[in-house]
């Protein structure tokens, strides 16, 4: 697993924009049909924007304020 955290001097300027988008490039080069992300509550709404949806929840998760987010590849 492999986690990113742009310093909060720089978000709002799509460095974490342009890094799952490199990711997500990377990841389609593999030929996966998706690319799932654990995400924190603060997070979803980044995500959200990129596309993601939530897809599971487990309760030992949620209660720690954790979900996993994914994007299905359509054009994979």
């Amino acid at each position: 697993m492999l986690s990113v955290f742009v310093a909060a001097q720089h978000q709002g300027n799509k460095v974490g924009t342009q890094i799952v988008n490199h990711l997500e490039n990377e990841v389609k080069k593999l030929n996966a049909k998706c690319m799932r992300v654990p995400v924190t509550a603060e997070d979803k709404s980044f995500y959200k924007k990129l596309g993601y949806a939530e897809a599971e929840k487990r309760k030992e998760w949620t209660d720690a304020g954790l979900c996993v987010m994914e994007k299905i590849f359509l054009d994979a």
